[in-house]
């Protein structure tokens, strides 16, 4: 889900400067499902056809109609596929893409992986954390003063929108030692998937949870927040955009090289896989924020001072230089 609300948001800010958007997009029904909700017009195509068929349906869609520019949201994009975008369109650009077909793009936006430029490649490469792409809202947000309490009141727990591996409810388990006056949400999106045994973890639990399904309003949510435990997703920006103090704990062993690079700028604690780190040192890394203000106000100034929220304007105006740069032959 976060390719999806990646992708929303810097259409947002594209179609604001006059752009028509397309999305086309696999046909896995909660990410559909989102994008008509909000009211985008979406293309499908079948996730489990090979490059080369998934071609002929994207051709189909379109008419033969070349673009002016595509956009890729893939994390491993192939040869075979960005080769046809290449020729398909005056500029490709391609988002957080560590797969060999990054090396056909125009543009690369890659904030949350940074992977080795191949000798072949062409391409503009971006990777600073203020181009993380997230809502407008986390750039309102980021305005706004975020209170550091002298004790931690709300902890806000997110594994991702989809939580692939069900982190949250090992999470859930971790966290039993929590003072029972602090509050403690839990975070699941449209995409999560192991609700039967989330539920069967909160009736077992020694304590209390709130569990909170599909937030719109997430930019809000976090500015009650006061500390968060979080995966190494684009959760993180949006947390750091707002001044929320974070735990980086995930269950995805590719988002190691994410949690290092926000670590690098953000003052944060780093515990990096939940099944090496364990339980007790999640909770006993919580336990010794939850009163220690000073920590948690350097954590919120320096996650306010790495990311602004601007990210998606900044992308927006990176793939119109880029675009002009290409079409008037000024392109180095």
């Amino acid at each position: 889900m976060g390719h999806i609300y990646q992708s929303r948001a810097l259409a947002t800010e594209l179609a604001c400067a006059g752009s028509e958007i397309r999305f086309i997009v696999p046909d896995v029904p909660a990410g559909v499902e989102k994008l008509r909700e909000w009211g985008l017009q979406v293309l499908e195509i079948s996730h489990q056809l090979p490059d080369e068929e998934k071609i002929s349906q994207i051709e189909d869609h379109l008419g033969g109609q070349d673009l002016d520019v595509i956009i890729v949201d893939i994390l491993q994009s192939s040869p075979t596929l960005m080769q046809y975008m290449a020729n398909k369109a005056d500029l490709l650009v391609s988002l957080d893409d560590i797969g060999e077909g990054r090396d056909f793009a125009d543009l690369l936006i890659n904030v949350i992986h940074h992977p080795p430029r191949g000798p072949e490649a062409r391409y503009t490469e971006i990777n600073e954390l203020n181009f993380a792409i997230i809502r407008a809202d986390f750039a309102e947000a980021h305005k706004m003063h975020k209170s550091i309490p002298n004790r931690v009141r709300k902890i806000l727990v997110s594994q991702g929108g989809s939580d692939t591996f069900g982190g949250v409810i090992e999470l859930v388990k971790a966290l039993q030692l929590i003072p029972l006056d602090v509050e403690i949400c839990l975070l699941a999106g449209s995409a999560f998937r192991h609700n039967d045994e989330l539920l069967q973890a909160l009736e077992s639990a020694s304590r209390s949870f709130s569990l909170l399904r599909d937030v719109e309003d997430m930019a809000g949510l976090m500015q009650t927040t006061d500390l968060a435990i979080t995966g190494a997703g684009k959760t993180v920006f949006e947390l750091a955009a707002v001044g929320v103090p974070f735990v980086l704990v995930t269950e995805e062993p590719r988002e190691l090289e994410t949690a290092e690079i926000v670590a690098c700028d953000v003052l944060c604690e780093n515990l990096g896989l939940r099944q090496a780190v364990g339980a007790e040192k999640i909770a006993q890394t919580v336990l010794s924020l939850i009163d220690d203000q000073e920590q948690r106000a350097m954590m919120s100034q320096s996650c306010k001072a790495a990311v602004d929220g601007l990210g998606a304007w900044r992308s927006a105006r990176a793939i119109a230089e880029k675009y002009n740069e290409l079409k008037n032959g000024t392109d180095n």
